[in-house]
């Protein structure tokens, strides 16, 4: 059975790129094949910091009897969980690209055999945009019959705080000053550049010394 990702609903609380936004992302599902899905409202990505409150809704398993194949209807195991997978709240440096929310479940826990192992977060991109996602998922067995799906639900509250000081060398905005920055300074060679960011000498044009400057802060 391939991924299924089924609806996310995102709703911010003032404009695209605003300072706050409430994200709520419904049934993010998959067999065990990485998955994720992208907000269609975006957080202000140049924060200083991200103030963030999450809180889960359900956490749901698929079990399939595998002489049969009879599948049995999602079951909400999220009372099961541990109290820290239930919520949070916290503040994280910007700008973005980060982290808000990184969980790696286990279930059952030990001592019990696990089940269920893999990844389940939430980041904000470069663009201010919202990407939920599970990935390294490994499925075994539950109450005698195959693990074969697992539905994630979460809402999270997150607002921009400050603004970040700009890296002049990271031209493409991804955080890191590496070849897509490389490749941006290239595409302005020797061309009459007036206040634009690939001429990093302020000199009207980009050349060798705009290279050396990008490449003494090379990451």
């Amino acid at each position: 059975m391939s991924m299924i990702l089924s609806t996310l609903i995102a709703s911010a609380a003032l404009s695209q790129g605003s300072d706050s936004v409430q994200w709520f992302f419904f049934d993010l599902q998959t067999n065990g094949e990485p998955s994720e899905f992208f907000s269609s409202s975006t957080i202000r990505p140049n924060g200083e910091s991200y103030q963030y409150f999450w809180n889960l809704l359900s956490f749901e398993v698929q079990l399939t009897n595998e002489e049969t194949g009879f599948v049995f209807p999602w079951e909400d195991i999220s009372a099961d969980l541990p109290p820290e997978y239930f919520g949070g709240d916290g503040t994280v440096a910007g700008p973005a690209n980060c982290t808000i929310l990184e969980l790696n479940p286990t279930y059952p826990e030990p001592p019990e055999e696990p089940e269920i192992t893999g990844t389940v977060g939430l980041e904000i991109l470069t663009d201010g945009t919202g990407r939920f996602y599970a990935e390294d998922m490994v499925f075994g067995s539950y109450l005698g019959y195959a693990l074969t799906g697992l539905r994630v639900s979460l809402v999270a509250d997150i607002t921009a705080n400050g603004e970040a000081e700009l890296n002049p060398y990271d031209l493409n905005g991804d955080g890191v000053v590496g070849f897509g920055d490389l490749t941006r300074l290239l595409s302005a060679w020797d061309q009459p550049c007036t206040n634009c960011p690939e001429d990093l000498d302020g000199n009207g044009s980009v050349g060798f010394t705009d290279l050396t400057a990008l490449l003494s802060n090379w990451d």
